[in-house]
């Protein structure tokens, strides 16, 4: 390692990527980084690694100083020499990486991480990526998980060229590289779709009790575990929807939306799909057309982070219409206040209505 890599100040850098850093820490930076065209480019690698790797958003419990430590040593072991060895993985990986699709998600997410996050971000990325490569490992099949907490969404484009946009909430498991017969993934949460025609490789959608088969479509699956169905919205194309739990199997029309009661393995009719609400969360917005205020409740509490206790039951069944984008917490509760008779109080992160 040479003289510049061991005057590197790991903890400055880590600064620097999740905006801490004052303007005389920021000065005493850019200085290392213009010493020479090795520091610029090993800090540009750093900042690639960031950009796309941080987005993934993945959550655990973190261990600060353990966590840094470990990634100080992850990031001493990425030499510039290495570069060469790693370039091919960027390419066949690049398709995963989340990326923003400002012509359809219009909703710009910003997460300001800590330094503790970084560490966890750099270091999953390597096992993700390929930065530490042990001789034939990297062309085994990898399965990776993307997390996305309350209060945030994301997307990320998928080995086949398949763009995915995650809700507030959520949880999708999906391989490095789709296999030769199909192409599946499985869900916990809402997702929107578009898939990468194929007609030889079906794309199929696993989650809590349905399994959603397309070929090259574009459709919106919700599925919570707090929920008790799941829902299909069709867009464009067809989709089969099929239940081990019923044994039935449906075709969906564009346009038209199915649920499936996972407790009585019951499919509803296929119905016209109110478009606006389905997909409102793409553009952050909630839209609500005659609903019921416990089913708002929960969206809310995905949305803001927080969690809602109806202390009386039957505010439960008030239902509402309306529209929320920009307002806070509070205001969206006062909005629907002014339609049913109900108060509130927040403490902390636990709203309770009463």
């Amino acid at each position: 390692m040479s003289k510049e890599k061991q005057d590197i100040n790991w903890d400055l850098i880590a600064k620097h990527l999740s905006g801490e850093t004052d303007a005389t820490e920021e000065a005493l930076l850019m200085a290392w980084v213009s010493g020479s065209e090795a520091n610029r480019r090993y800090f540009a690698d750093l900042k690639h690694w960031w950009r796309h790797v941080g987005q993934l958003a993945l959550y655990g419990k973190i261990d600060t100083a353990a966590d840094w430590q470990k990634v100080k040593q992850q990031l001493k072991l990425y030499e510039p020499e290495q570069r060469r060895e790693t370039s091919r993985l960027y390419e066949s990986e690049r398709r995963m990486i989340i990326t923003p699709q400002p012509h359809f998600f219009r909703r710009n997410v910003f997460v300001k991480w800590v330094a503790a996050t970084i560490a966890m971000l750099i270091i999953a990325g390597a096992a993700y990526y390929g930065l530490h490569v042990h001789g034939d490992e990297q062309h085994e099949m990898v399965f990776n998980q993307l997390v996305i907490p309350p209060g945030q969404q994301s997307q990320l484009v998928l080995a086949d060229g398949t763009s995915v946009w995650l809700n507030a909430s959520s949880r999708l498991q999906f391989p490095a590289n789709f296999n030769s017969d199909c192409r599946t993934v499985k869900l916990e949460g809402e997702a929107y779709f578009e898939v990468t025609t194929d007609k030889k490789r079906p794309f199929i959608v696993q989650t809590l009790g349905l399994e959603v088969k397309v070929y090259g479509t574009s459709f919106n699956v919700t599925s919570y575990s707090d929920e008790a169905s799941d829902e299909v919205t069709l867009l464009s194309g067809s989709v089969r929807v099929s239940s081990a739990g019923s044994g039935q199997e449906l075709v969906l029309q564009p346009g038209r939306k199915i649920s499936y009661l996972r407790d009585t393995h019951l499919f509803t009719s296929p119905k016209q799909a109110d478009m606006e609400a389905e997909t409102a969360w793409l553009d952050g917005k909630l839209v609500f057309n005659d609903v019921p205020f416990g089913e708002i409740a929960k969206k809310l509490e995905r949305r803001y982070g927080v969690t809602i206790r109806i202390d009386d039951k039957n505010i439960e069944q008030l239902r509402y219409r309306g529209a929320f984008r920009k307002e806070s917490l509070e205001q969206a509760i006062k909005a629907i206040q002014l339609t049913a008779n109900f108060n509130y109080k927040i403490e902390d992160n636990l709203v309770i209505i009463y």
